[in-house]
């Protein structure tokens, strides 16, 4: 036979109760908050956006050796003997922002430790090669990069 509850043994119940309930809640959102920090953690920091295109100037601007860094256009562009190339800044790993390292010989990327050579290859970390982008003189003998436009790697403008 079971002993009959007493109003002491009711409040408690309901105390225990809300304890567990209250801490079932804080579990949860916990779980929750360490959800959301993982999930922004693996989306890209930057996108492409929408097709653009990028007037860089006279075909004269770059020269052999130049090197253009646009932070806006998220583009790199190269002068090579007699020709020219552009590349995205955007690394291919998980979108991060590439910048130009101040002696202009290596693009590094600061999000995960990638580095690439002025060809777009990579050399160290974890990333596959920058992409390369159209690059073209328009009809006013201005050189244009095309964002939306990826071209095989090694492809240059003659100049």
């Amino acid at each position: 036979m079971e002993p009959t509850p007493t109003p002491e043994d009711a409040s408690s119940r309901s105390r225990r109760t809300l304890l567990i309930d209250v801490g079932s809640a804080a579990c949860a959102l916990t779980a929750i908050g360490g959800i959301k920090v993982v999930l922004d953690f693996l989306r890209p920091l930057l996108s492409m956006g929408s097709p653009s295109q990028w007037d860089v100037g006279p075909p004269e601007r770059i020269t052999e050796g130049t090197v253009l860094f646009n932070k806006e256009n998220k583009v790199i562009v190269v002068g090579a003997e007699r020709a020219v190339y552009a590349m995205s800044a955007v690394c291919p790993h998980l979108g991060c922002a590439t910048r130009l390292r101040s002696d202009g010989g290596l693009i590094e990327c600061a999000c995960h430790g990638s580095s690439f050579d002025l060809r777009g290859q990579a050399l160290s970390g974890p990333s596959g090669p920058l992409r390369w982008l159209e690059l073209r003189v328009d009809r006013r003998n201005r050189l244009v990069v095309d964002t939306a436009v990826e071209v095989p790697a090694g492809t240059m403008l003659k100049l």
